[in-house]
């Protein structure tokens, strides 16, 4: 007989934490299920250790596969799935031990082709002991029961905001995900996942509860594999989630001004976040690349931020950040990007000197400057004064 649920856990050099993953899904009070074990080519331990918890638990498979990343492990143990519905569980982190009875509860009564769970974020020491529970990533007054697509669409607007939908914790019907894999290039892929599955969702529940438990590991940075770290695509992935949310809404009728506004204010913040991201210790830019870099980007805000009356705060944004950034590099070489060093001295100088409205206007006009960001405070602090043709 099938297994009624799969649950697909990849794992890479995690032999300290791997035991008590398995042991989280192996004591479910339900147990029909199997476990798919990927081991993307660990140089640890860790795939012997896999190999002799399979060996005690016949629900265990175990699959070996050259390091190919995390996306491609996934996929892997998907396609391997036999459960009528499939839950990705990270080797670090834990479920309750209700997860799948909890969602058994739904699934066997509605045929939902999806179930959310509520992740609660752990504070953890090395040994796993739970430091501080933070409050869940989602707070749900109660489950939510969606019936058909016309609900689902209505409420898909709560779900972005409240993260349910933003990664792959959530259990969903195995012959859906077997039609849409994972890309294996982007850490945001678990959200490009959720878009991609929308439109074969007919039903699905949210359960308000905690089941799911992601560990951060206090003391531990090596186990926090995803965060503080840059990513040179981070910008192209966050207006890829723009895009296409505002083209799903698009397709459903319901891309009206609580939506719009919505996407567009979290496109702002993303960009504020890959702009400090800049300055995590992995990333190779020199001062002068990141400077072009946030320009750049920003130049794909600037239609909207105007459209929204957003100008002033969009250029707080790109100063903001080409400020952090500086202080980051400080004693380096802006190179060819040295105009917005001495605009930035300007504005944040207390007293305005003579001729520095000459210097702030050559900064705004500067020709890698086609966009003319730091206008708008120019002119509030010139009301009188004349921007290059302006007339």
């Amino acid at each position: 007989m099938d297994p009624y649920f799969s649950i697909v856990m990849p794992v890479y050099n995690n032999e300290r934490y791997l035991p008590k993953a398995v042991e989280s899904v192996l004591k479910q009070s339900f147990h029909n299920l199997e476990l798919i074990i990927i081991d993307d080519g660990s140089t640890d331990q860790t795939g012997k250790i896999a190999d002799a918890l399979g060996r005690k638990d016949s629900r265990v498979q175990v699959i070996h596969q050259s390091n190919q990343w995390i996306y491609a492990a996934f996929n892997r143990g998907v396609q391997a799935a036999r459960g009528k519905y499939t839950l990705i569980v990270n080797s670090d982190d834990l479920i309750a031990k209700d997860t799948l009875e909890s969602a058994f509860s739904y699934v066997e009564k509605q045929d939902l082709d999806a179930v959310f769970l509520t992740i609660e974020c752990c504070i953890c020491d090395s040994r796993q002991n739970i430091v501080k529970r933070t409050i869940p990533m989602v707070q749900l007054l109660q489950d939510i029961l969606l019936l058909n697509k016309q609900e689902i669409h209505k409420k898909w607007l709560d779900l972005l905001k409240s993260t349910l939908i933003i990664n792959q914790a959530n259990l969903y019907r195995t012959a859906i995900m077997k039609k849409h894999p994972f890309r294996n290039d982007w850490y945001g892929a678990d959200t490009l996942f959720n878009i991609s599955i929308v439109p074969e969702i007919h039903s699905l529940a949210c359960i308000a509860k905690p089941l799911y438990y992601h560990m951060q590991y206090q003391n531990d940075s090596t186990m926090n594999a995803s965060i503080g770290k840059y990513y040179s695509y981070e910008h192209d992935m966050f207006e890829t989630f723009y895009r296409e949310y505002r083209s799903l809404f698009e397709r459903w009728g319901n891309l009206d001004e609580e939506v719009t506004l919505y996407l567009e204010r979290r496109r702002m913040r993303y960009f504020t976040a890959a702009v400090a991201h800049l300055t995590y210790q992995n990333c190779p830019l020199s001062l002068e690349e990141k400077l072009k870099y946030i320009f750049a980007c920003a130049a794909d805000l600037i239609p909207m931020a105007e459209e929204r009356g957003w100008g002033e705060e969009l250029e707080a944004r790109v100063l903001r950040g080409c400020q952090i950034n500086l202080l980051e590099h400080e004693g380096e070489d802006a190179g060819t990007m040295q105009f917005l060093v001495d605009y930035l001295e300007i504005i944040l100088r207390y007293e305005k000197d003579e001729g520095d409205d000459r210097k702030l206007e050559a900064a705004v006009m500067h020709a890698l400057n086609p966009n003319h960001i730091g206008r708008i405070f120019y002119k509030k602090l010139f009301p009188s004064k004349q921007v290059g043709t302006e007339g």
